[in-house]
This record gives C-alpha cells, sequence and structure tokens, in this order.
C-alpha cells in the first residue's frame, strides 16, 4: 500500500493510495460532532489519581470518496506526528468495508510497535475469518434486562410530560415543525473506560495511541447510527434520524469509576477472556420509569449501588488473539444496541432473514460472519424497538451535536480563551 497526503486546505484533507488493484482518494473535513464541547480525558494511576490529558481533535476525519459522496463513507484518524492513516471506508456500490489500521496491533513481537510503528495493514470486511464466530448453540453476548422497574418521582414525571408535550407541538406558527426530527438533542454523551489490559494490548502501552483507537471507534460507530433511520416501518413521517453519540470522558485505567450521573451511556473496554462472551449491556426500556439501557439513574441497594447505564467490550478471543478492529466494531455497536434499546433479533423472516435475503442483522442472537449484506445494519424490529426508546428517554440525558471543541488553540462562541492542546 502506497499513501498520499495533501495538505489541508480551507478544513478539506485529500489522502490517495493504491490497494487491492484500485485507487482510493479519500475527501476528508474535520470530525466537529465528534467529540463534546468540554470533553476530558485522564490518565488513571494504581492510586487513583487522575492526570489530565489533552488530545489533538484535529486528528480525526469524515468524509468520502472522492465523486463518490452518496455511495461512500469514510471514517478516518491520521496521527499528525508519524502520518500514519487509521480508516475505515465504506463502499455500498460493491457492498464492503475497508480498513486501515497499524500493523503493530496484531503482531505477536513484543516489541511490534517499535519494529512496525509506520506499516499498515488494510484488509476488507469480507475477507476476515471471524474470530467472533461460535457454534450455532453459542452466543457472543450477554444482555441484561432489569424485571422490576423503578419507579421516578412525580415531580421528574411531570417535567417529562411537559418537555414530551413540548416536542408534540408540531406548529407555533412561524413555519418550523418543533418535533423530536428536529431537535438538536440527537447525542448521546459518552464516557469510554479502559482498563490496564486494554491500554496494554490494543493501546500498545501509549495513553495517546489507546484514546485515539477509542475516539476513532467511535467515530465509525456514528457512522451505522446517524445513517439509521430508528422507525416504525419504512415510510414511517415519526422516525429519528440522525442520532448518535458524542465523546464527553474518556478514562485509562484498571480502577472502577463510580460517578456515571453526567453520562447518557458508560462503557468499558477490557482485553480480558470472558470466553465465550465478547461483550454485555442492560437493555434499555421504553417506559420511562424503567432503570436499564441509556439515561439510567443508579440504582440503590443495601449492600451496593449498580449502575445500569453501563456495558463493556473485550477486545481479546477465545483463542487469546486480539480482535480486528472491524470485529471490535461489530461487538460494541451491538452492545451499544441493547443500551438504546434493542434485544436481541427474534427468529422471523423480517428481521432475521436467510442468506439468500442479506442474512442476519447486527442485533442477531448468534454471532455473525461479517460477509452478508445486512450484517452491518440494524434490522426493522431493533429499529422499531430503539425509536420507542429514543421518544421516551432521549430528550432527559442527549445533548446538542458539538460545533465547537476546547483546547483546539481557537476563541469560539462562549470561550473567553483558548490554550491549545497538548497530544499525549
Amino acid at each position: 500500500m502506497r499513501r498520499k497526503v495533501r495538505s489541508a486546505i480551507d478544513g478539506e484533507l485529500n489522502v490517495h493510495f493504491s490497494a487491492f488493484n484500485r485507487s482510493f482518494s479519500l475527501k476528508l473535513t474535520q470530525s466537529r460532532h465528534l467529540i463534546a464541547s468540554k470533553f476530558k480525558a485522564f490518565e488513571v494511576n494504581a492510586k487513583g489519581f487522575k492526570k489530565p490529558i489533552r488530545v489533538n481533535y484535529e486528528e480525526f476525519f469524515e468524509g468520502s470518496l472522492v465523486g463518490q459522496l452518496d455511495n461512500t463513507n469514510v471514517s478516518a484518524h491520521i496521527d499528525t506526528a508519524t502520518g500514519l492513516l487509521t480508516a475505515a471506508i465504506h463502499d455500498r456500490s460493491v457492498n464492503e468495508v475497508y480498513f486501515v489500521e497499524p500493523y503493530w496491533r496484531h503482531s505477536n513481537a513484543s516489541d511490534a510497535i517499535n519494529k512496525h510503528e509506520n506499516s499498515l495493514l488494510i484488509y476488507r470486511f469480507s475477507d476476515v475469518r471471524r474470530s467472533v464466530n461460535l457454534s450455532h448453540n453459542a452466543s457472543f453476548c450477554d444482555s441484561v434486562l432489569i424485571a422490576k422497574p423503578s419507579t421516578v418521582s412525580e415531580s421528574d414525571t411531570n417535567e417529562m410530560n411537559l418537555e414530551m408535550k413540548r416536542r408534540k407541538k408540531r406548529n407555533d406558527g412561524s413555519g418550523i415543525n418543533w418535533d423530536h426530527k428536529i431537535l438538536p438533542n440527537s447525542r448521546c454523551t459518552l464516557m469510554l473506560v479502559a482498563d490496564y489490559l486494554f491500554y496494554e494490548s490494543v493501546g500498545g502501552k501509549s495513553m495517546k495511541h489507546t484514546i485515539n483507537y477509542l475516539i476513532a471507534l467511535i467515530g465509525r460507530l456514528n457512522v451505522l447510527y446517524t445513517e439509521t433511520s430508528f422507525s416504525d416501518s419504512d415510510d414511517d413521517d415519526d422516525s429519528f434520524k440522525d442520532y448518535g453519540f458524542t465523546i464527553q470522558e474518556i478514562l485509562v485505567h484498571k480502577e472502577p469509576q463510580k460517578d456515571h450521573e453526567s453520562f447518557c451511556l458508560s462503557h468499558l473496554f477490557t482485553s480480558r477472556n470472558f470466553h465465550p462472551t465478547l461483550g454485555m449491556a442492560y437493555v434499555a426500556s421504553p417506559k420511562r420509569d424503567a432503570i436499564g439501557g441509556i439515561c439510567s439513574r443508579p440504582l440503590y441497594k443495601p449492600n451496593y449501588v449498580s449502575y445500569p447505564k453501563t456495558g463493556f467490550t473485550t477486545t481479546r478471543n477465545k483463542f487469546e488473539s486480539l480482535l480486528t478492529t472491524s470485529e471490535l466494531d461489530l461487538v460494541t455497536a451491538h452492545e451499544f444496541g441493547h443500551n438504546w434499546g434493542a434485544q436481541h433479533d427474534p427468529d422471523i423472516k423480517q428481521c432475521s432473514p436467510s442468506y439468500r435475503n442479506g442474512g442476519s442483522y447486527i442485533m442477531y442472537f448468534y454471532s455473525i460472519s461479517g460477509r452478508e449484506k445486512n450484517n452491518r445494519y440494524f434490522s426493522p424490529c431493533s429499529r422499531r424497538a430503539i425509536k420507542a426508546v429514543l421518544k421516551n428517554k432521549a430528550h432527559s440525558c442527549f445533548i446538542k451535536p458539538s460545533t465547537s471543541f476546547c483546547g483546539n488553540g481557537v476563541v469560539e462562541e462562549g470561550e473567553e480563551c483558548d490554550a491549545g492542546f497538548i497530544t499525549g
């Protein structure tokens, strides 16, 4: 693979490389909605002390292939120090995703990060032998349903009902429809936690690599979520579109985090072998007073506190090998799907079609190959379930997509000064 990066002009960056007997020309712009305006990242030592790490958000991009705006989507990270490209290129015209990532991440050599620091691995999604494939009677995911939902106070219920009435007001005489389809609160704020095993393996014991990997992963998942119309049917005029994630905080450590109040969702990334499970998450309910999934409050018990708006993903399969980036994307997207209200797809034709009809969707109970057309999309069942949850809960904890970032060196609206960023 040979690559060529042209300098950014007016916020655009052009990247060119050749692979698989074809040329790739990427037209990229900086990702503006991926990181929250008050984003923070911390390195946490064994004693629990947190050291702030500022991140160069200008290294994260989104875009398309040149001349293929409608058929392609690109999510990318470019290391300003080395020029190293990490990317996922979705080409719907050939039903394929091309992944570019550092070679050292999949080398068994103890000094791989030094030997192969500037080497890249590029592969097609369809070429990967899925290490997450299990026997047909085993799942790769556990989900948690809380059988007895807790209740919220009367004042909270009244506040939510008032908000829902505001959202149902279609027109105020100004010609603008003020319903949920155009409300700006469309981003679920994330707290991402990486334990030491994840930091050591996927991050190569580098704080910068670990944090950048997590940000880039959410960037790729945002392509899936924001492009999905969460609806009851294909012609649903009341669908939820352009709903996704924004990262508010990242912690890289191995200590538990006790305060989840400020986030829509918290997710742990580890590299521990939990065979046969690769992930677990609480499933959200559309009932406003139900605990579990997005926007949930802590569940207080006599001897402990449970945080039901959480989930985890492990990068280690049953063979003790690291998952590829494409595999980790699938697992994390699946767990986030639970947190947003999707259960495993039922065994019916509409939501669990045969191979001839595109194969299983992303929320299928058993592991998916990743080679079938439907593997990277939500089923009609999932879209209906998630719509119901978003309709009742998104207004309570989702935020507006970020348009500015504190630390980019530019004094923007709402900022008195900006000290710039520090690369960890």
